[in-house]
């Protein structure tokens, strides 16, 4: 497998949390149809860290990248990958952009080399489609 794996977002959300990602990608990979396919994601983070502050997730695309639709015309749209790191590697386990480039859209993400999460801070966005 060399080009990377699709996961398309739909293009009425504004913005997925890093957790809601990870919930949905798991649902995929559990489904049996997926059993014998590559896992999709790995995820590290939400040590505790107080008790009410965990270490942020990371998630990482595995030969995959996010892709939220296009839009059919401008103006550009704004939308939000939050609630964590977001990365990617490739099938040879090299670093790629996670983000697929979508038409008339801009895709805005951080990266934090320790991210935290205040527990009960988590907002959940459904709408996520795998490709």
């Amino acid at each position: 497998m060399s080009s990377p794996r699709i996961i398309t977002v739909k293009n009425t959300v504004d913005s997925i949390t890093i957790q809601d990602l990870l919930d949905t990608m798991r649902i995929h990979e559990d489904n049996p149809e997926n059993l014998s396919q590559p896992k999709i994601v790995r995820a590290t983070g939400k040590q505790e860290l107080t008790s009410n502050l965990l270490v942020g997730i990371t998630l990482t695309l595995l030969n995959a990248k996010l892709k939220f639709d296009d839009n059919l015309s401008p103006p550009t749209q704004r939308r939000d990958v939050i609630g964590g790191n977001l990365l990617a590697v490739d099938d040879m386990d090299d670093a790629i952009d996670p983000i697929e480039v979508s038409d008339f859209t801009q895709v805005v993400y951080n990266i934090s080399p320790s991210p935290t999460l205040v527990v009960g801070s988590g907002t959940r966005v459904s709408g996520i489609l795998q490709g």
